[in-house]
């Protein structure tokens, strides 16, 4: 994201796109961190729900021999504790092979016990994954009605890239239990990554109504927010998400660049200072740390931490551009000649540095010339 040009000089100043490593918001991960606490039912309601449910536990406390079994599996679970967990799906599916809960536990056990990455394409070409996809196609087969393995499937086909694949399960259980969290997280992030954003932003912000203490529920809803330019609804979002979880930098790093974004650059600057406090090696967090000193006229402290931006990421091209940036304004044209000339070599089409090296050359010829020596 570019900031407006400030004053005649220039100037590209960049900020990092969210202050984190990624713009699509994460996928929830089952079993953990949450607030919820109801349980799943094993098929869908016929009246309407307002309260939040769960998938994150697969027993239904119905007192039989295979759910005390998933009871277990989910408590081993929770704990991430994924070879017990592992273990005591099975025996759950031993002994009741025709019920889909325990064989989604197994599924999401074995993801977890291969360290299978969750997140949104981060697991393309997987065989694990690849595997678990096809186990889900099965499980839905054997009963349609059971929405946690429709989600798992879509969570599964996100994991792997196949987003188009993905949409319909997760809309499917989304017919199936509306009123589940983690379906409206998944369901908007797919609806985000297949070129819907309003109904990303309808349904991401539905999970954070139905899980209002999850501090992610309301982070991945401004991370879209903020894709969709409703950057006043983003930082409302953001800022129930810092009171949530005051100890993420990267909620404070994102909080901190939507608030730049909006002029507030004083509260924006507290954040990331904060930010930077929390996680010091956190590249975007410095650079956009630097913007914010940049912009209240702080010129040694945005080279300091420009410069520290870079050593931890010389990859960061905003952070190159910013450097570039503040060495002109300061009047070291040629170092900011080598500093723009690290960003144009990271991306040579960037239309940020080259107006920023445009503009360094433009004040270089117009600068007066040096006395000479008698």
């Amino acid at each position: 994201m570019t900031c407006s040009r400030t004053s005649h000089l220039l100037v590209a100043c960049v900020l990092a796109l969210c202050g984190c490593n990624h713009t699509t918001p994460q996928l929830p991960q089952p079993g953990t961190s949450s607030t919820a606490t109801a349980t799943a039912t094993a098929s869908p309601s016929s009246t309407p729900q307002t309260s939040a449910v769960s998938s994150r536990t697969l027993a239904r406390n119905d007192g039989s021999t295979a759910d005390r079994q998933l009871a277990l599996g989910d408590a081993a679970f929770a704990r991430e504790d994924w070879a017990d967990a592992l273990s005591a799906y099975q025996r759950a599916a031993q002994l009741a092979p025709k019920d889909p809960a325990p064989l989604v536990g197994v599924v999401r056990a074995t993801l977890a016990h291969k360290s299978v990455p969750e997140g949104v394409n981060a697991a393309p070409g997987n065989t694990t994954a690849l595997g678990a996809a096809t186990t889900l196609h099965d499980i839905v087969t054997l009963d349609p009605s059971y929405y946690p393995s429709h989600l798992e499937l879509g969570r599964v086909l996100l994991a792997l890239g196949r987003f188009k694949a993905a949409r319909q399960p997760l809309d499917r259980a989304a017919e199936l239990q509306a009123n589940d969290p983690e379906v409206q997280s998944s369901l908007g992030i797919v609806k985000l990554v297949t070129g819907d954003p309003e109904g990303a932003v309808i349904a991401l912000k539905r999970a954070a109504e139905l899980d209002p203490d999850d501090a992610y529920r309301h982070f991945n809803l401004a991370t879209v927010l903020t894709q969709s330019k409703r950057l006043a609804d983003a930082i409302v979002s953001y800022q129930r998400a810092v009171k949530l979880a005051p100890t993420d930098p990267a909620i404070q790093t994102s909080l901190g660049t939507a608030l730049l974004q909006a002029g507030d650059v004083s509260t924006g600057l507290v954040h990331l200072e904060q930010a930077v406090k929390l996680e010091p090696g956190r590249a975007t967090a410095r650079n956009n740390l630097g913007f914010a000193y940049f912009s209240q006229k702080q010129y040694d402290k945005a080279l300091e931490q420009l410069r520290k931006a870079i050593s931890l990421d010389d990859q960061l091209g905003s952070a190159w551009i910013n450097l570039a940036t503040t060495l002109a304004k300061t009047g070291k044209l040629e170092d900011a000649e080598r500093a723009i000339s690290k960003a144009i070599a990271l991306d040579s089409e960037d239309p940020r540095a080259q107006a920023v090296q445009l503009e360094i050359q433009q004040m270089k010829t117009k600068a007066p010339a040096s006395p000479k020596k008698p």
